[in-house]
């Protein structure tokens, strides 16, 4: 009744690691990738679905639990103006365990599923709409059958299968739940198989040759270039269509995508730009469902607003482009014994330890050249961190403002154009986009833009969250809360 795990093509669980890279295997567990997508046990359950009664457009939902089993009594979806017609499901899935978690309900449909309309909101302990949390309108409940086998399973699971049947059905089926070992360091089997041949030919105190070793079909995206590194997490962290390759839909929807971790991606995705559609960069009519596709997922100049798509944001940057940075410049994917955080602190975002402060940048960048003279800005303050000015807090997502991965620098007339908010301002939060313009003027001679009464006169933030799109209102209401521009801004103001 629920998609289940299926290891093909080599695939063969991350269990299988465990004998051979103990610390590797408990560091991959004690991150979020690999509880992105669970069977919903009591164990693994966030939220509260012991007898609770939720209500969203009209409809109520009552959640129980009886055993280890969770229940839903819902409206019928299929008769929205009867609603003395429903029906109870089991909730056989969830997706994520960190900052929300959602709950996916078996539909008797083979093993399609369908979602709960509220989300679990973890750090304030209670339940929204769904819609709320990805800034949509709160007008009407979709159960969104199919949903996890078509889209969200290609991230959320390790080499899934779609197989859809029909427009409505999915039998799917994965390798396994999660982003595992094997989602970016590529078939386990082979691995298995070469140690064991390599084994039965080597001394019992030797694990072979560097040469022999080198053969290893074993993936590892610190030792690929820059463009494959990237590519095993841009397969997921990207603004992305599955092409279906030289062999078509049907294969794609019965065997999966043929990408493998240091193979080339646009041989089996397409990263989508909005320059690759010149048709929507020109409309952005948010009437037509392919333009607003576009509007909510990019700002106007091409820029991503919203979390998860970090490939994008990467691939569109100097540093990538004419430099060698690449997401392993500032993350690390199993935590360094060396590392004194507590698990749970680093698995937050999984950065190295030189990547909390401006020691990210200063690998490339001479601190001798990159310096108060430049920042204009006290040392070790907050504005003369590296972060705050080039990758600001202008992307949106899990109900928060993120870093931007798109590396830029302030320019208020760029910014304006593109709808979205300067970096200066998010964190002088009661200052004038003239105020900035000014300044960036004086210190870079950047021209400033021809701006209108409002923009001279009243406070950039104010503007934004009482006359800005929704996003501009969620990033600057975020701002408004973070610590750094509370001690620039003060806030008795507000």
């Amino acid at each position: 009744s629920r998609p289940i795990e299926v290891p093909q093509n080599g695939y063969t669980g991350s269990d299988s690691c465990l004998e051979c890279h103990e610390d590797n295997h408990t560091t991959w567990a004690n991150s979020y990738h690999s509880t992105m997508t669970q069977l919903a046990t009591p164990d693994v359950v966030m939220g509260n679905l012991e007898s609770v009664r939720l209500s969203f457009a009209g409809q109520d939902y009552e959640l129980r639990r009886e055993g280890d089993v969770f229940w839903a009594d819902l409206p019928d979806e299929k008769s929205p103006d009867d609603r003395t017609k429903r029906k109870v499901v089991p909730l056989v899935m969830t997706t994520g365990s960190h900052h929300m978690q959602v709950y996916w309900w078996a539909t008797g449909d083979q093993r399609t599923t369908a979602i709960l309309p509220f989300v679990w909101i973890a750090e304030t302990q209670e339940w929204i709409p769904r819609n709320a949390s990805f800034l949509q309108p709160n007008t009407s409940v979709n159960h969104e059958t199919g949903r996890w086998g078509q889209t969200c399973s290609m991230c959320h699971s390790t080499h899934r299968r779609v197989r859809s049947t029909n427009a409505d059905s999915w039998d799917t089926q994965v390798a396994e739940f999660g982003i595992t070992c094997e989602s970016c360091h590529g078939p386990g089997q082979p691995h298995i198989d070469y140690h064991r041949k390599l084994g039965t030919n080597q001394d019992s105190d030797t694990n072979g040759t560097d040469a022999e070793l080198r053969d290893d079909p074993i993936a590892n995206p610190e030792a690929m270039s820059k463009e494959r590194s990237a590519m095993v997490c841009g397969q997921c962290h990207s603004v992305v269509e599955l092409t279906g390759g030289d062999k078509g839909y049907e294969h794609l929807n019965v065997h999966g995508h043929g990408f493998r971790p240091g193979g080339d991606l646009t041989k089996s995705h397409k990263v989508l730009r909005i320059d690759d559609h010149d048709e929507v960069r020109e409309v952005m009519n948010p009437d037509d469902p392919a333009a607003a596709k576009f509007n909510t997922t990019f700002y106007k100049d091409g820029m991503v607003r919203v979390s998860g798509r970090e490939y994008n944001g990467l691939t569109d940057s100097a540093c990538y482009k004419k430099g060698e940075m690449t997401c392993l410049s500032c993350h690390k994917l199993h935590q360094s014994s060396l590392d004194e955080r507590p698990a749970q602190e680093w698995a937050n975002d999984q950065l190295k330890t030189d990547a909390l402060d401006d020691q990210a940048c200063l690998n490339c960048h001479s601190s001798d050249e990159y310096n108060e003279k430049h920042t204009h800005h006290l040392a070790g303050s907050s504005g003369s961190s590296c972060y705050n000015c080039h990758m600001p807090h202008t992307s949106y997502g899990l109900l928060k403002a993120i870093r931007s991965h798109t590396i830029t620098s302030p320019d208020v007339g760029k910014d304006l154009a593109a709808g979205r908010p300067n970096a200066c301002n998010l964190c002088h939060l009661d200052q004038t986009m003239q105020w900035t313009a000014d300044k960036l003027q004086d210190w870079y001679k950047i021209p400033p833009p021809e701006l209108s009464k409002d923009e001279k006169e009243v406070a950039a933030s104010l503007l934004w969250i009482l006359k800005g799109d929704a996003t501009q209102r969620a990033l600057v209401a975020w701002s408004m809360g973070w610590p750094v521009a509370q001690a620039i801004s003060g806030t008795e103001w507000q």
